[in-house]
């Protein structure tokens, strides 16, 4: 049975899968959240690994709450990223592949330019 927590204002805290116990206290999934009215606000969700460390992903958000950005911790150091773009009208207008980057998981945009990553 697929076990989920929650924090006071209900946001999803951690999922432990059918198999892994929530008394062990190794959720299979887990979420933090940073929201800022300074800075990009950010959720970092952390993937269990084989070998009991995480994987990293961190999605950035706008003032407006939009997702403007995705990093993902890679095996060998650094990141993917992906970026979404909008327009005046505040609707999507592009969304970049995934671009590496060899710096470490940030809560600062890189945003690549538009049309120089496909």
């Amino acid at each position: 049975m697929t076990t989920e927590q929650y924090d006071a204002l209900g946001r999803q805290t951690a999922v432990y899968e059918p198999g892994q116990s929530a008394s062990t206290g190794t959720p299979n999934l887990k979420f933090s959240y940073n929201v800022s009215d300074s800075a990009a606000s950010v959720v970092d969700s952390y993937t269990l690994n084989d070998d009991g460390t995480y994987r990293e992903t961190e999605v950035l958000y706008d003032s407006m709450l939009r997702s403007r950005e995705s990093q993902a911790q890679t095996v060998g150091g650094g990141r993917d990223i992906s970026d979404v773009y909008y327009n005046t009208d505040g609707l999507e207008s592009e969304t970049t592949g995934q671009y590496y980057n060899s710096s470490a998981i940030s809560t600062t945009y890189v945003q690549a330019q538009s049309g120089v990553v496909p």
